[in-house]
């Protein structure tokens, strides 16, 4: 199940996804642990966890007026802030999505959204872009960040690397330490997410690589981060399969070269 943390969180976030229900739990357990009554929340009738499933003409540009944009204005009933589930958020039209972008850009402190997708690459940039994204799968745990800062260093450097270099860094790991690797590349650069959209380190998971983190968000476009990202994870969640996870490592990588980033110096 996905652990969303709870000591620092963010105003909205997207998630793409095709288990609701584990989503939900995971999302009810969030609004217990930062401070929703619980009982409350296991009888499915708090007032401040709305969640929101999708209907026909229900995600109109009148529905998200009346029933998300102006209750937002509202303050929490009995907790500290007040969460939006919006289920199948890729469901709704431009014209909806545009509508929402507007409380997006400039939510209520006490507001937590959930964009809840099955396809992300039907929500606008503009609405991708004033969402982190959480991803439904296990990160590794107790990796040692020291042990693959110099595979980092490589990897935010790439653009200036030829085919072959990238190919014989990666020739010499075996399965589980690239996808160690690619673990910790993940993290990094959803700090490196958060951190441009926030400005603000507090929201830093990797402090050993903070720096890192600062000069790569400012020199790097949303898309080149979001690809990245968007390819790394699908490597992981595909890495259960029998896949040539080097080649295609190393393809994306490679691919990455046309998109353009600045080099950081270590």
């Amino acid at each position: 199940m996905l652990k969303i943390k709870s000591d620092k969180f963010y105003n909205a976030y997207m998630i793409e996804t095709k288990k609701y229900e584990d989503i939900k739990n995971s999302i009810k357990n969030f609004a217990i642990d930062i401070g929703f009554d619980k009982n409350l929340i296991e009888k499915g009738n708090h007032p401040d966890l709305k969640i929101i499933t999708s209907e026909e003409n229900k995600y109109s540009v009148k529905f998200i007026r009346d029933y998300i944009i102006d209750d937002i204005d509202i303050s929490p009933y009995i907790a500290n802030y007040k969460i939006y589930v919006i289920f199948d958020a890729d469901t709704l039209k431009n014209d909806s999505q545009n509508t929402l972008l507007k409380t997006l850009e400039e939510p209520p402190e006490y507001v937590i959204f959930f964009l809840i997708v099955k396809n992300k690459n039907l929500i606008l940039d503009t609405v991708k872009s004033r969402c982190i994204k959480l991803y439904d799968v296990e990160e590794v745990k107790n990796i040692d960040y020291e042990k693959y800062r110099e595979a980092i260093v490589f990897l935010l450097n790439y653009k200036f690397y030829s085919y072959y270099k990238i190919s014989s860094f990666f020739e010499e790991l075996d399965k589980n330490e690239i996808l160690n690797i690619l673990n910790v590349y993940a993290i990094f650069l959803r700090d490196v997410l958060v951190y441009k959209n926030t400005i603000d380190i507090k929201f830093i998971e990797n402090t050993l690589l903070k720096s890192e983190i600062i000069d790569f968000s400012t020199s790097n476009s949303f898309m080149t981060i979001n690809y990245f990202l968007d390819e790394i994870y699908s490597i992981i969640n595909d890495s259960i399969y029998n896949i040539d996870i080097k080649q295609n490592i190393i393809n994306v990588i490679y691919k990455a070269k046309n998109i353009g980033v600045k080099k950081i110096y270590i």
